[in-house]
């Protein structure tokens, strides 16, 4: 789907601007903070005009920077967000992005919308109840039988959101689950010991289905706790995140959760997106978002389109 998407710095398409896509061919195009920097438009975007060729179908979503800033590169999509939609009309322009966005937003996404889908949302409350606690049940029993000083762990706030690579093929998405932990040892341990686990998930869609694949892409523990205590758990929370049956466990728990929930039909391809992507409009503003860390929309394509 050929477009242009023209970036302003000032409110009606005003001061200076940035050509940042002549092609919208490909579900995902990103324009990065880095893209915006070059231009002078990080943090001083107001207005910007997407013109199209053909039916556009899509969305423009503007991000607001990380708050702590430093994270920006690894969290991209992260902070408060807006969704705009490509709908009825070939041309969205937009003379004055809203004030909670104006003068912040440091990443933009252009996503290309099928004719055909199925939004499937994943927000925290149900990835805590349906997937985490689940799998985590599981995984005591094993980790006492791996660690005898192991006892259990209490899961705390769970973060789901976009990855920094949202689109690594056309049937295929990440997503990051983010959990706070607190690990129980025996002796001489007196009090638990805080932790932060983060797990990438990859979701393929095929003719099957939805199938999963996830990793661990690392944990930390409070610095609080006493070096040698933090290096025992550090020790058995190894050995729980390299066993293979508790691999098999989270993967099986989510694919069970989305399969669920699919239509028996072929499946040509899936995004994701932040938020409920079920209460978008297909015209005009579409969404607000508060922080795109509070659950996705996995959205599975049922058509080639």
């Amino acid at each position: 789907m050929p477009a242009t998407l023209r970036l302003y710095e000032h409110p009606n398409f005003e001061g200076r601007s940035l050509l940042a896509s002549s092609r919208f061919s490909r579900r995902y195009r990103h324009v990065s903070i880095q893209d915006l920097g070059r231009s002078g438009l990080n943090d001083r975007l107001s207005s910007f005009r997407l013109a199209t060729r053909s039916e556009p179908r899509g969305y423009v979503l503007v991000f607001a920077e990380h708050p702590t800033g430093n994270l920006h590169e690894e969290y991209p999509y992260h902070n408060r967000f807006d969704v705009y939609s490509i709908g009825s009309s070939n041309d969205l322009d937009l003379r004055q992005i809203s004030s909670r966005m104006n003068d912040r937003v440091s990443d933009i996404l252009l996503i290309r919308r099928a004719r055909l889908e199925v939004a499937f949302f994943l927000d925290n409350e149900r990835v805590k109840r349906d997937l985490v606690e689940p799998a985590v049940r599981q995984i005591e029993p094993l980790a006492r039988a791996a660690n005898s000083r192991f006892r259990s762990i209490r899961v705390g706030q769970v973060a789901t959101r976009l990855v920094a690579r949202p689109a690594v093929a056309p049937n295929r998405v990440l997503l990051g689950i983010n959990m706070d932990f607190d690990v129980f040892v025996r002796r001489p341990v007196n009090r638990p010991v805080d932790g932060d686990l983060e797990i990438l998930f990859s979701v393929e869609a095929g003719a099957a289905g939805a199938g999963v694949a996830f990793r661990f892409r690392g944990f930390r523990f409070d610095a609080d706790a006493r070096r040698r205590v933090r290096k025992r758990v550090e020790g058995i929370m190894a050995q729980i995140l390299s066993n293979e049956r508790i691999r098999r466990s989270f993967e099986r728990s989510l694919a069970d959760e989305v399969n669920s929930f699919l239509p028996g039909t072929t499946l040509e391809g899936a995004y994701v997106l932040p938020g409920n992507a079920n209460r978008y409009r297909r015209d005009a503003t579409a969404y607000a978002g508060d922080q795109a860390t509070s659950g996705v929309s996995i959205v599975f394509v049922c058509d080639n389109v």
